[in-house]
């Protein structure tokens, strides 16, 4: 059985070569050449459509994240609106959206960040305190219209530009390298002197950013009126209790001295009692002055303003103090236009003003001298001038005589029963109704007092 199958099959084997070798060569290799050629055709062509598709794939693949990038640039340059259009709905789509949603929150970040900062800097601008910034190097970063007119400052840019170049202030460099540091609050009073004068500054420096290149930021506060008043209540206090000392001790003097006995010496008892009552009447004018001022700067106690004619306010004034002027043989007299010169002022307060220059023109001129009061108008306003011949102000002293307690002559006012605090009444005075006080003067030769109160709206022009 086996012996025939081998047969078979070495039978079959034979008859294949005889075929074979029966076809001829030439035959055999054209077959060939044209499976070659179908061959490689059949490549190309799968070749072009397999490089065809990944390159559609590709950009498939490509364009969004490409799209994404450029959104990302735009972002990144400040253009927060862009945002990745025609996403595909794959994974590199969920990134895209996911872009899209930081973009989103960015604008809004952005946007809120924008109206804080707008909204500090108005805050900034509006404050009457002075706010400068300094970065690590003293280079100005912002600095508010308030402190460019504390520290003088001009209106040109001044941001990065060394603060010591701009503002010329003592301890200003001192103050910010405390706060540097200490790294907390730092606190010093500084002058200022530009070409309006001096000023007092109250700064407070604090330290923001990096420990190790720190900005500070200077609040600053204009106290130079506060230390005026200060310096002003002090003064005022002191001047008050010497003021009030000087008679009270006369006073305890002459009635310590009656008590001793001199009540009965007919011959001084009369004399010592005439001093008492000079001094009584004396601490009785002190303080009808201190309670007018005080009546003037108390804001619960506003004038009672109307419209009144000055001319019987002049003819009150000059009778009531006849007698004062015909003892020293003076030649007083009112020179007004014809007709009522009517402003608006408190009768009360109008009075006491004509009263203090009066009756100071009569204490300061010599026997026989002149006295004037001047009325008249210019445009809107009644100018009152009171002139006499006394003996006059030096023009040093002309700038401080409305001041409280100034007196020209010290012993000579207190002589006369001055307290030196009429004609800061008067300054005072005018003020509070609108109105303005001057003085001009010549030693020896007079003064002449000048107060303009606004006429009355319906008065006679």
């Amino acid at each position: 059985m086996f012996r025939s199958r081998f047969l078979w099959k070495l039978f079959a084997a034979f008859a294949f070569v005889v075929l074979v070798t029966s076809i001829p060569l030439t035959e055999i290799e054209n077959q060939l050449g044209s499976m070659r050629a179908r061959i490689l055709l059949g490549a190309g062509i799968g070749s072009f459509v397999a490089i065809a598709l990944g390159l559609l794939i590709a950009q498939r693949t490509t364009a969004p994240i490409t799209r994404m990038i450029r959104t990302a640039e735009e972002l990144r340059e400040g253009r927060f609106g862009a945002r990745v259009l025609d996403l595909p709905t794959d994974e590199i789509g969920v990134l895209g959206d996911a872009l899209n949603r930081l973009g989103e929150e960015i604008t809004r970040r952005i946007a809120r960040l924008w109206d804080d900062e707008a909204q500090l800097r108005a805050m900034l601008a509006g404050m009457a305190e002075g706010v400068v910034a300094v970065d690590g190097e003293d280079r100005v970063v912002f600095a508010n219209e308030a402190a460019r007119t504390l520290l003088g400052i001009g209106d040109g840019d001044i941001r990065g530009k060394r603060l010591w170049e701009l503002a010329r202030i003592a301890d200003f460099d001192r103050l910010i390298s405390e706060a540097r540091t200490t790294g907390g609050t730092a606190r010093r009073e500084l002058t200022a002197v530009s070409d309006g004068g001096a000023s007092m500054l109250a700064a407070y420096a604090h330290p923001f950013g990096p420990q190790s290149a720190s900005g500070v930021v200077v609040v600053l506060h204009d106290i130079t009126e506060l230390r005026r008043l200060e310096r002003v209540r002090r003064d005022f206090v002191s001047n008050v209790s010497h003021e009030l000392k000087t008679p009270l001790t006369s006073i305890r003097g002459y009635v310590e001295t009656l008590l001793s006995g001199a009540l009965h010496d007919e011959q001084n008892n009369e004399r010592f009692l005439e001093k008492i009552d000079k001094h009584v009447n004396r601490l009785d004018h002190l303080v009808s002055d201190l309670l007018s001022l005080a009546r003037l700067e108390s804001q619960g106690d506003a004038l009672q303003m109307e419209d009144l004619d000055l001319q019987p306010i002049l003819q009150q004034a000059l009778g009531a103090h006849d007698a004062a002027a015909r003892e020293k043989n003076l030649e007083c007299r009112i020179d007004a236009p014809a007709g009522p010169v009517r402003v608006h002022g408190d009768p009360e307060a109008i009075t006491q003003v004509i009263d203090n220059l009066l009756s100071n023109a009569i204490k300061y001129t010599a026997e026989q001298g002149q006295v004037s009061l001047k009325l008249q108008r210019d445009g809107e306003w009644a100018v009152l001038e009171v002139k006499d011949t006394g003996v006059g102000i030096p023009a040093e002293d002309l700038e401080r005589v409305f001041e409280r307690f100034y007196r020209v002559d010290k012993a000579r006012s207190r002589d006369l029963g001055g307290t030196g605090l009429g004609l800061s009444i008067v300054k005072n005075m005018v003020q509070a109704m609108h109105g303005e006080v001057s003085v001009e003067s010549e030693l020896g030769t007079g003064s002449c007092f000048r107060v303009r109160l606004p006429l009355a709206s319906l008065g006679t022009r």
